[in-house]
């Protein structure tokens, strides 16, 4: 495990310096609203240390033993079938992702920390979990950096780079820069969180958790039924339980509950669904 991030540690070259400098220049002259800025930024970011995909999120513990729950979500570089193996893998009790206990370690320190993969979990435990065999060879994923920033009790932002399976690890001359750069941009942690910390999120069980992520991302019943590999029947009751646990009709006001303000386009995002309130 490495140190906690020291500043004096982070010497970096006159051109990653420039690079930083015009990558926040080109961010502070858009006019877009929160989530096109977070998405520019981020994009720019995973240019900057040649990172395949990134994603920013919004998550809270389900509780001190549980794995994260994400409540906001902004993504690039992934296609549907990876979101949601990320859903799963997250979610999975049978399979837990090898890496949960020490990011809770890290989490704890209540202080903004960036690690790469190799600084939570051995090559060994990683590769060896069930964990990765189901999933991140189904992704296509190996490697990570990951910046995260507690933001009130049982919730943090966390900022993710990630390699493509068979390129080589992120390196801690690039752990450093990402910390420089998201410590001194607070609206990318901040702005954009939703109006309702999830406080309910605990509440739900893992496959539960797994369709609540799904229909944030607007996902359809026939869509979380194919790739769960449940029926539509099944998956119709599940996301009934979601909706009651919640005391909202439907997929439409789920995502308003949670999405509204981090820039979810509501726009054809959701195929409306008996459940779901009209328009």
């Amino acid at each position: 495990m490495v140190a906690p991030f020291e500043e004096e540690d982070a010497a970096l070259g006159e051109r990653e310096v420039r690079a930083i400098v015009r990558l926040l220049g080109a961010i502070a002259e858009g006019g877009e609203d929160v989530a096109a800025r977070k998405r520019r930024l981020m994009s720019g970011i995973a240019e900057l240390v040649e990172a395949d995909a990134w994603l920013w999120a919004v998550s809270r513990y389900a509780d001190k033993n549980g794995p994260p729950m994400c409540v906001s979500f902004l993504q690039g570089g992934f296609d549907d079938r990876q979101v949601g193996l990320i859903m799963e893998a997250t979610q999975d009790p049978q399979a837990p992702a090898p890496d949960t206990e020490a990011w809770m370690r890290e989490i704890a320190r209540g202080t903004h920390v960036s690690r790469v993969r190799r600084d939570m979990v051995s090559d060994e435990r990683w590769y060896g979990s069930e964990n990765y065999r189901l999933y991140h060879e189904a992704l296509g994923i190996d490697d990570y950096l990951y910046s995260i920033l507690p933001l009130q009790a049982g919730m943090f932002s966390a900022v993710g780079l990630h390699r493509k399976t068979g390129r080589e690890p992120f390196d801690d001359r690039l752990r450093r820069l990402v910390h420089i750069i998201v410590s001194e941009i607070p609206w990318l942690h901040r702005a954009g969180v939703p109006e309702d910390p999830g406080d309910r999120v605990p509440g739900l069980t893992p496959r539960l958790r797994t369709i609540f992520g799904l229909l944030l991302e607007g996902w359809s019943r026939k869509q979380m039924a194919d790739h769960l590999g449940l029926s539509v029947h099944t998956v119709a009751d599940y996301t009934k339980t979601v909706y009651r646990h919640f005391n909202v009709s439907g997929q439409k006001q789920l995502i308003r509950r949670f999405r509204v303000g981090s820039g979810f386009d509501l726009t054809g995002a959701v195929k409306p669904e008996r459940g779901d309130e009209p328009g």
